[in-house]
């Protein structure tokens, strides 16, 4: 006999306002603070490299594990974000990016490094990227591209405060001092995760409807309860489908705490219990919750490891891969580079504003640009990765700082663009369905591309002891994976986005 389902697992529309701009302000805080820190760390490792005589190479694991732990630590939160509050996780996350930091302004050993900044700060800093990303695409749907560039321009400022903050603190204080202050920068994460309240979803009203609200219509409850003939043949649309029926049923949303919200975000209603504190919908043991949820957990990831044999989720994902591979290697290296040319530390830092200022240009004026419909976001993704790429090895010939602040501004212009592009592209490959595990599979792919970027430009550079082949080796990767998005747009057949 089935398990009763949980009459606070429905979905509903995405409201598009109200608290929404709340989420958006704590997603655009959080990544104010963690892409501005990680955009500024060249600065730090220029220091590491001449303090603790580490080798580029080394440098490029310590950024290689925080970004790929980043990344791979994106399934299990997404299996803890089923069983707990996601304002809880994303507290918690928070302070494990905390700890990261602090305990490593007593590192003395580049492994040191390797185990605190990468292996502590990058799963609290990937927990929060995903709680944040996830929520805001729940929270809006017209205004979704928008949104996730308006966020994504945290990043972009946070660079360009943080960067000149960075290089006067390394001059205070030493890279140690500032590692322990960018620590205490960190916890201002843990406010803005507890933004992020879930949405209320609707409870089911079967036998009493008051006068004011129309009865929901037979097909539109097959809609809702994924019992249409789109929801066998194609799920991702079929929770399309499931929130557009609610929004046109002029059904309000009910009370719910987060859980219900997260059961139907990731593995399904699940049977209920009296309301626990910051859970509803639990089964009837803690050991069957866990027992449950992993075997639950288990069948989506197979399933949605299954998708990955569609060419164009193949394509998409190895596109990431490679982007994931080549823009930390960039940010890693760009401080030092400008330093190998004898610009200074000033120039360099100068540098890093300039990058974050045009990157956050680029997502938001791209993100607008996807709303209006006026191009395939497909398209303009892979042209302007294609763009970046191409400008990144132009860089090469520059003759002077301005020239090249020009192109490596221009080509992050166009990197940050598409960046901003991602979570429309992914809701038009993959649908809103469990969009946890689907962020998550994107994230193995990025996890496996990082792990071999930072390393490799290093290496190069190591080999060579100039950047000019490490720089022309990120331009290929930027600009390859704007080909393979640009494929996937020239032979997918054409449909409407959202």
């Amino acid at each position: 006999m089935e398990s009763p389902r949980c009459p606070m697992a429905r979905r509903v529309p995405a409201p598009d306002g109200g608290w929404s701009w709340l989420v958006l302000a704590g997603a655009f805080s959080v990544y104010f603070v963690c892409e501005g820190i990680e955009n500024s760390f060249g600065l730090v490792s220029a220091e590491i490299i001449q303090q603790l005589g580490a080798s580029r190479q080394s440098i490029g694991w310590i950024v290689s594990l925080k970004c790929a732990c980043m990344f791979f630590v994106c399934p299990l939160s997404a299996l803890v974000c089923r069983l707990v509050d996601v304002r809880l996780v994303g507290a918690a996350a928070g302070c494990l990016t905390f700890l990261g930091f602090f305990a490593a302004s007593f590192a003395s050993q580049t492994w040191h490094l390797f185990l605190t900044v990468g292996m502590v700060t990058g799963p609290g800093v990937g927990t929060c990227f995903l709680i944040c990303m996830v929520t805001i695409c729940t929270y809006f749907d017209r205004l979704r591209a928008t949104a996730s560039g308006i966020a994504l321009c945290g990043s972009g400022l946070g660079g360009l405060a943080l960067s000149p903050l960075v290089a006067h603190l390394i001059n205070r204080y030493g890279w140690q001092g500032t590692l322990l202050l960018s620590s205490a920068i960190y916890l201002h994460t843990v406010p803005c995760c507890l933004l992020m309240r879930p949405l209320q979803p609707q409870p089911e009203q079967q036998a009493d409807q008051s006068p004011e609200q129309p009865k929901t219509s037979t097909s539109e409850s097959r809609v809702l309860n994924g019992d249409s003939p789109i929801s066998r043949h194609n799920p991702a649309e079929a929770a399309d489908a499931a929130v557009t029926a609610a929004a046109t049923s002029g059904a309000n949303p009910g009370s719910a705490s987060s859980a219900g919200w997260l059961a139907d975000s990731l593995l399904g209603p699940l049977p209920c219990l009296p309301a626990l504190p910051f859970t509803t919908c639990l089964p009837p043991s803690a050991e069957h919750n866990v027992g449950a949820a992993a075997a639950a957990a288990a069948t989506t990831v197979c399933r949605q490891l299954r998708r990955c044999r569609n060419p164009a989720l193949l394509a998409f994902h190895a596109s990431r891969f490679l982007l994931a591979s080549a823009a930390p290697a960039f940010f890693a290296y760009t401080a030092d580079r400008c330093l190998h040319l004898g610009f200074g530390q000033g120039r360099a830092a100068a540098l890093l504003a300039v990058l974050s200022a045009c990157s956050m240009a680029g997502r938001l004026g791209f993100g607008c640009l996807g709303d209006r419909g006026l191009a395939s976001p497909l398209a303009i993704y892979g042209l302007a990765l294609l763009a970046g790429g191409c400008l990144v090895g132009a860089s090469l010939a520059a003759k002077g700082f301005a020239a090249l602040a020009a192109c490596l501004g221009a080509a992050w212009c166009f990197v940050g663009g598409a960046v901003s592009l991602t979570t429309l592209i992914t809701v038009y490959l993959d649908g809103t369905r469990r969009l946890f595990y689907v962020f998550a599979r994107q994230s193995i792919f990025q996890g496996f591309g990082v792990l071999l970027g930072p390393p490799l430009a290093g290496a190069v550079f190591d080999k060579t002891g100039s950047y000019n082949a490490t720089f022309m080796l990120i331009g290929a990767s930027l600009a390859t994976s704007g080909l393979l998005v640009l494929g996937i747009y020239l032979l997918l057949p054409a449909r409407t986005v959202g």
